[in-house]
C-alpha cells in the first residue's frame, strides 16, 4: 500500500499539484515509509525537492532545516537505505551539496 501511495504523491507533484504531493510524501515518511523520508530528507537539506525528472529546473521549494533533514535521513539509513546513508556520510564530512542523492535510480 505504501508504494502506490508515494507512486502516488510524486505523481501529484508531477502533476502540478506540488504542495500536496509533498504533504503525502511527508505524511509517509512519518508513517515510517523509507523511500519518502529520503525525500522528504532531502527537501528539507537542499531546500527543495525535484518535481520532474526530465526537467531538474523544475522544483518545489521547502524551507531548509538541517535538524528535520538528518532526522528523515537517519530514520531512512536506519531501515537500510544506502542512499540515506551516504548522505548522511556526506553531512559529516561537511561537503558541498552537489554530491547529495536525492533520488535512487533503480
Amino acid at each position: 500500500m505504501s508504494i502506490l501511495c508515494f507512486n502516488n504523491a510524486v505523481e501529484e507533484m508531477q502533476m502540478g499539484i506540488p504542495s500536496l504531493g509533498f504533504n503525502s510524501l511527508k505524511k509517509l515518511a512519518d508513517e515510517g515509509h523509507e523511500l519518502s523520508q529520503l525525500y522528504v530528507g532531502c527537501a528539507y537539506l537542499l531546500g527543495h525537492i525535484p518535481i520532474s525528472e526530465t526537467n531538474p529546473t523544475l522544483k518545489f521549494k521547502v524551507s531548509k532545516n538541517m535538524q528535520k533533514a538528518i532526522n528523515y535521513l537517519y530514520k531512512s539509513a536506519k531501515q537500510g537505505n544506502k542512499d540515506a546513508l551516504h548522505n548522511l556520510k556526506e553531512l559529516r564530512k561537511n561537503t558541498s551539496l552537489d554530491d547529495y542523492i536525492t533520488r535512487r535510480i533503480t
